[in-house]
């Protein structure tokens, strides 16, 4: 422990130096008060003539010993600041024998370990090569994890494709059967006006059976008033009609206007009837073909269905497939880190410090 200095010891020994040198009396005055004793000393039988005494009128007056009032508290307070000087330099010097165990210790330790180099140089490289190993299926990892991951962006474009198809189909079935009710329509028209026209067909034969009977017995009627009248009336005429003839021609004309009308009658109501029978035809062909495409388009609907059904499994499957080797791979990187952590902390020492992830 160092020696403590105060300002008390310091001030005390000023003063009494100065009390000292206050009160010490002047060489004249000393000789004068020992010069009789010395004459009286060396002289037996002779008394000393009495000599003058000269005294220091300065040193007879008292002395002022007034002290200041400051002194004490600038005491105090150079007390304070030694005292917190001294509690630094303690400290201090703590701190110092503290670093100099702390050093020796790790004087040791560093010797410790040089010592053990030898031995870790061993396993050093088995380590390196463990680490690469885990770093080489990091990267076969990561390599088929960008596989999966372009697999599942060509899958997803392949469904995409799948429902844009599917949604196209779907709009040409809802055409078609939309185009198949529009036909059925027309057909059922050409139905109901195909029965109308027989039903036309049949009261015009009729009418015309009707009229040809009406016909004949007019025909009939008229022959017979025109006989009866031949033979009641005399004609004085030198010529002589033929009325046989005439009536004949008569019949013959209505017949044949009778015959003209039946048969354009007839040719209008078969070409009529033969219209109607080639519309229906045809309205019967494109119903069966409209049945076949919907049946087709059904088919295609159904395996369309099943295909895309197909698909959203394998999807399924796939995301599977992908999230299971995701946490795979992430297992995988966390399991090498925590490996390539723990190696390297054993290369580095069993006193080293865990490496930073």
């Amino acid at each position: 422990m160092p020696r403590r200095w105060t300002s008390s010891s310091c001030h005390g020994e000023g003063l009494e130096s100065s009390m000292r040198v206050q009160t010490k009396h002047p060489p004249e005055t000393e000789r004068s008060a020992q010069k009789p004793h010395h004459e009286m000393s060396t002289g037996t039988d002779q008394r000393a003539p009495i000599t003058a005494v000269t005294v220091n009128r300065s040193l007879l007056a008292p002395l002022n010993l007034e002290i200041d009032p400051t002194i004490q508290v600038v005491r105090t307070q150079e007390k304070e600041q030694i005292k917190t000087l001294n509690n630094r330099f303690v400290s201090f010097i703590d701190k110092v024998r503290f670093l100099e165990q702390q050093n020796k210790m790790l004087e040791t330790k560093w010797q410790m370990l040089q010592k053990q180099t030898t031995a870790s140089s061993n396993i050093e490289p088995m380590l390196r090569s463990f680490i690469s190993s885990l770093e080489r299926q990091l990267e076969g990892v990561s390599n088929e994890k960008l596989r999966l991951d372009m697999d599942n962006l060509v899958m997803h474009k392949s469904v995409d494709d799948y429902k844009t198809r599917y949604e196209e189909e779907i709009n040409k079935r809802n055409d078609a059967e939309n185009e198949f009710v529009m036909i059925k329509k027309d057909v059922d028209s050409s139905y109901m006006s195909q029965v109308d026209l027989s039903d036309r067909l049949s009261s015009i034969q009729d009418e015309h059976v009707f009229l040809r009977a009406l016909y004949d017995t007019e025909l009939s009627e008229l022959q017979e008033s025109l006989r009866t009248t031949s033979v009641v009336v005399q004609m004085d005429n030198s010529r002589g009609l033929n009325m046989d003839q005439i009536v004949a021609d008569v019949r013959a004309q209505y017949e044949e206007m009778a015959a003209r009308s039946r048969e354009e009658a007839e040719s209008w109501y078969k070409n009529k009837f033969d219209q109607m029978t080639a519309e229906s035809d045809k309205y019967n062909n494109e119903k069966q073909s409209s049945k076949g495409e919907i049946s087709g388009l059904t088919r295609m609907i159904s395996r369309l269905q099943n295909e895309i059904q197909n698909v959203k499994a394998q999807c399924v499957n796939l995301e599977g497939q992908i999230s299971e080797a995701e946490q795979r791979g992430e297992d995988a990187v966390l399991d090498a880190k925590a490996r390539i952590r723990t190696w390297s902390w054993l290369c580095r020492g069993p006193n080293r410090t865990w490496l930073a992830s």
